[in-house]
């Protein structure tokens, strides 16, 4: 009997630190450069400027620290893994790019806190997520029962949830489409928060589960070998939840799941290093599409929204709580057990300390929903339950395509980007989107058929039949005299 040795990408369960070269170090200076340039200029010229009333202020970076910011995210990068072989390397990518990178370098130029705050963050981001991608990188963990439906039966439940979800949303609040417009958004968003104080939080998951879960799974169904229809069934299930909330990571998700799965589609072997440049020419692309056209939206919506925020909100965080009592989970799964020292959630809370009106909802991602809870030690808390999340996520998926998984996944990630874990196991739909990864068929997905989730193991069983040179093994011996 052959010992595996450590070699072996799936008989090792320890991650092993990926293999940089000095070509990979020039690839990320360059592309975090320019993202972070990118964002600089998104935020100090465009958002400071045109949301100044809302708190938004902009400062002149100390060049040394900011210097020291893009060299740790640099550094930051190596701790992840170089391929996006499964789930969970997916999920680090998405998060690193469109959360880590702005959380650690925009606090240097949003005047938001102090130099030594942002330097606080940025440190805090770099050991934390730093010991989450090792901790849970290239792991293949088989914790999760897997028990996949027949497609018949399986995607019979799923048009049976989406058709009762849709049901109860227009039964509630009517059957309405607004449009692709942002003047409309804070309307949506006013009427939507008084129709769930009238219908109860049921209400609020059910949209929420719809527009992040459900359709962004019919979607990718359609787009992965199901029939055509689907694509454009997701898509106008998208239309009517943002019609209902006013939220633009609802229209922005069906985008989302059309590029990563195109992604995919091309890319057979996916780097990590595509979504980093991916979101670097999102952010370059806005800014020029704005300055051709003479408008602020793409920035607005693609910069702002998708990148900026996840880093000028935990400085806001790490501001207030930095004086004043940590919130210990008081608004949160703690009620019952501790004192709050509040008369509002912590999310108002900073809404109103950030831009002064009382009814703004200021969510941010685990680092400053840890630090606003119990210091430092609330963000290594929340840092191990995103760990445990996704190694939950990762072993429930195990056996299913990877542009199936990213799909279904990348709308419940940007949702993380900001907010809590403990928020995203039931209002992001993380909880459903693992119910859906267990069940899920294993086929049934076009062209990633014969993917089996573990890309590595595929190989090696694909080498079992071929010789050294590439070519199939000539039959044994005896086989052939017969």
């Amino acid at each position: 009997m052959t010992a595996k040795t450590s070699n072996d990408p799936v008989s090792s369960d320890a991650p092993a630190m990926p293999r940089r070269t000095g070509r990979w170090f020039v690839i990320s200076l360059v592309s975090i450069t320019i993202y972070a340039l990118a964002i600089q200029y998104t935020y100090t010229q465009v958002i400071a400027p045109t949301f100044g009333y809302l708190g938004e202020r902009s400062r002149t970076p100390d060049l040394l620290a900011y210097a020291i910011g893009i060299f740790a995210t640099v550094l930051l990068s190596y701790t992840l893994p170089t391929r996006i072989n499964t789930l969970v390397n997916f999920s680090l990518w998405v998060l690193f790019a469109f959360m880590v990178v702005p959380l650690i370098l925009v606090p240097f130029f949003a005047d938001l806190g102090t130099d030594r705050q942002a330097l606080t963050i940025a440190g805090t981001a770099f050991i934390s997520f730093g010991g989450v991608s090792l901790a849970v990188r290239d792991r293949r963990w088989e914790g999760v029962p897997v028990s996949p439906l027949p497609p018949v039966a399986f995607w019979f439940c799923i048009g049976v949830f989406s058709l009762a979800t849709h049901a109860y949303i227009f039964s509630v609040s009517g059957f309405q489409l607004a449009s692709i417009s942002l003047t409309q958004v804070y309307d949506i968003r006013d009427t939507y928060r008084e129709t769930v104080l009238q219908a109860g939080p049921f209400y609020a998951y059910a949209v929420r589960l719809q527009g992040n879960v459900v359709n962004p799974l019919i979607l990718t169904k359609g787009l992965l070998g199901g029939p055509r229809w689907l694509v454009a069934a997701g898509a106008f299930g998208q239309l009517v939840i943002y019609s209902v909330t006013g939220y633009k990571l609802t229209l922005l998700s069906a985008v989302a799941v059309v590029a990563v799965t195109t992604l995919y589609r091309f890319r057979r072997r996916s780097r990590g290093a595509d979504i980093l440049l991916g979101a670097t020419g999102v952010a370059v692309l806005a800014i020029v599409f704005d300055y051709v056209t003479g408008s602020i939206v793409a920035s607005t919506v693609f910069v702002y929204r998708l990148m900026i925020v996840s880093g000028t909100l935990p400085a806001v965080y790490f501001d207030f709580f930095e004086s004043q009592p940590h919130a210990l989970w008081g608004d949160s799964f703690l009620s019952s057990f501790v004192t709050y020292p509040y008369s509002t959630s912590v999310a108002h809370l900073i809404g109103a300390y950030h831009t002064g009106s009382p009814e703004v909802t200021a969510n941010s991602n685990y680092i400053a929903d840890g630090y606003a809870n119990l210091g430092l030690t609330g963000v290594a808390v929340e840092a191990i339950v995103l760990a445990l999340l996704l190694l939950l996520l990762g072993s429930a998926a195990r056996g299913l395509p990877g542009a199936m998984t990213a799909g279904l996944m990348v709308t419940p990630l940007f949702a993380l980007v900001n907010s809590s874990p403990f928020t995203s196991i039931l209002s992001n739909g993380f909880l459903l989107a693992g119910i859906i990864l267990m069940f899920a068929p294993r086929t049934g997905w076009g062209p990633f058929d014969e993917e089996t989730g573990t890309p590595e193991a595929t190989r090696r069983d694909r080498r079992r039949h071929r010789g050294s040179s590439g070519h199939r093994r000539a039959a044994p011996l005896e086989t052939r005299k017969s």
